[in-house]
């Protein structure tokens, strides 16, 4: 049960911290487009030469939710 809570937890900061990077990285883009996307599907609403772009504010978002398993060691 616990490892569920983390995961969810863990899920919530990613997506929070993604909506909030998407428009300092990426801000031409629609950040609902890209976060209903999903992971799997985000290359088809992007325009390729925006892709680095959401690469990073991905990045960045990963960067913030890893720190979230460390606080609670």
């Amino acid at each position: 049960m616990g490892s569920a809570v983390a995961l969810a937890v863990s899920n919530a900061i990613f997506t929070g911290a993604l909506k909030q990077d998407l428009p300092k990285f990426a801000p031409n883009l629609d950040t609902s487009k890209i976060t209903e996307a999903g992971a799997t599907g985000f290359r088809k609403v992007v325009p390729e030469e925006k892709l680095p772009e959401v690469f990073l504010a991905c990045v960045s978002s990963i960067d913030k939710e890893f720190i979230h398993p460390s606080v609670w060691l």
